[in-house]
């Protein structure tokens, strides 16, 4: 999910548990840049919406001082697309179609801006600055419908 370049190595370093949640450990690194790294602390929990339910990533970067940006890789990639760009007061909302043809819903909640371009689209994702201890919150939601009546119901749930 996480890239720095387009073959990353991602090694686990330990797990533990935290406020009940079993928390992944692992470190991602740059094939081309020996030395260039991001420590990530992961854990995951159910979530539920009024429009479905689904779960919740939580992810806490911390990038060696010389990286600049990261790509998270979404499921769906090239088959999905950033429809709602993240602000102070919501997150953004990616839209994609599964292989069985539901839809996965993915709500990014972070305070970096959030760049969705033609680079991006093709590597199937989104790019965020790093900065130091970045919170990434990402929520997966699986409907079998997706339309303005539902996306207005979840955006209406999600501001702040």
């Amino acid at each position: 999910m996480i890239r720095l370049d387009a073959n990353s190595a991602t090694r686990l370093h330990g797990t533990s548990v935290m406020d009940g949640h079993a928390v992944l450990r692992y470190r991602v690194e740059s094939s081309s840049e020996p030395d260039t790294f991001i420590d990530v602390e992961e854990w995951s929990e159910a979530a539920q919406m009024t429009v479905g339910s689904g779960y919740l990533r939580h992810m806490m970067l911390n990038a060696d001082g010389e990286l600049e940006d990261v790509l998270i890789r979404l499921p769906d990639g090239p088959n999905g697309a950033l429809i709602a760009n993240g602000d102070e007061s919501s997150p953004a909302i990616w839209a994609g179609t599964r292989a069985d043809g539901m839809y996965r819903i993915l709500l990014i909640d972070t305070e970096a801006p959030i760049t969705y371009d033609d680079t991006t689209a093709a590597a199937g994702g989104v790019s965020l600055p790093l900065s130091p201890d970045l919170e990434v919150r990402l929520t997966a939601l699986i409907l079998p419908e997706w339309n303005d009546e539902i996306m207005a119901t979840l955006k209406e749930e999600i501001s702040r």
